[in-house]
């Protein structure tokens, strides 16, 4: 993201800390071997932002109290999915 912005460009990015609900999901253990599921989210996507010559930063931590996303919905017909492993959305705004 950092290389393709130019000076003043801007970029949205609507993400989640999905390693953290993969791994309590995670019979098998895979996802904790992943290294971005080790990772304190969205802290860790701005340090890497900042280090890679992002001068602003925005976190909206609230974002989807606004805007529908669809795990709030059924996962299928029967399934619900379990609020444990719905990790907390973010949307984090940068500016070069």
């Amino acid at each position: 993201m950092c290389r393709v912005l130019t000076k003043g460009g801007r970029i949205l990015n609507f993400d989640a800390n999905y390693g953290a609900a993969f791994i309590a999901s995670d019979a098998d253990g895979i996802a904790a071997d992943l290294y971005v599921s080790r990772q304190d989210r969205p802290s860790w996507d701005i340090s890497v932002l900042l280090h890679n010559g992002i001068t602003k930063v925005w976190l909206d931590m609230g974002i989807e109290k606004r805007v529908p996303f669809g795990h709030t919905v059924k996962k299928e017909k029967e399934q619900k999915y379990d609020s444990k492993y719905i990790p907390r959305i973010f949307m984090l705004g940068a500016e070069k």
